[in-house]
């Protein structure tokens, strides 16, 4: 399911629907799954999470053990102060939502995630999209990174790769915030920028609907 805004910033809000599941495995090579573009914004239903420890699927059905959907994310989270709600969404790069990027950035994948209660320590795993990623010119998947914005700037962020499985995860986090997957540009230590911040909160807020687009394997019930 793709939520297609149209060159505008606009919203696919399933928030209200019970829950996520697929009925086939994505295989590496296909492109079933989740994708924002145009401005779009998908919004999917909150995850009670009442466990420290725990692993929570988001884009994936609950029950899996590891994510194939493209775009989905699965999260870990130990030393949680009380049980609470995780709520994401996925974005379009040129989202009024998404704070500036890092300029010569290639970018393939944005989220945003908040958490109602503080945890200990946190990592988040990424099926990011290869296909999109290759689309662009990104040959070698190895240089792909994960940024965090925290504290009004994008940090790298990146703990492991599998190319094969096209996983990548954040090294240990203590916060949730916007989240990218990309290649950025050489040398690593420009992106340590503030990015106009207050610029991106200033943004006007666009309300109308949004296109979908529904490849078969991804279901919401």
């Amino acid at each position: 399911m793709v939520a297609d805004g149209s060159g505008q910033s606009r919203s696919l809000d399933l928030s209200a629907a019970s829950g996520v599941g697929s009925s086939v495995q994505n295989l590496v090579g296909q492109r079933y799954g989740w994708g924002a573009e145009n401005g779009g914004r998908l919004i999917l239903p909150t995850i009670h999470v009442d466990s420290a420890g725990l692993a929570y699927n988001w884009g994936e059905s609950p029950t899996q053990t590891s994510i194939d959907l493209v775009n989905s994310v699965r999260c870990t989270f130990t030393g949680l102060a009380s049980s609470g709600n995780l709520t994401g969404s996925l974005l379009a790069a040129d989202n009024e939502n998404v704070p500036d990027l890092p300029q010569g950035a290639q970018i393939i994948g944005v989220w945003n995630f908040d958490l109602t209660t503080s945890f200990a320590s946190g990592q988040l795993m990424f099926r990011y999209d290869d296909i999109l990623a290759h689309q662009m010119g990104i040959v070698d998947e190895s240089e792909l990174e994960v940024l965090h914005y925290e504290n009004g700037q994008w940090q790298v962020v990146t703990g492991d790769r599998d190319v094969i499985n096209k996983w990548i995860t954040t090294t240990n986090l203590t916060s949730l915030s916007p989240f990218a997957v990309g290649v950025i540009p050489e040398p690593r230590g420009l992106l340590l920028l503030a990015l106009g911040s207050l610029a991106w909160l200033r943004r006007k807020t666009n309300r109308q609907g949004v296109a979908a687009r529904c490849p078969p394997l991804s279901s919401m019930r």
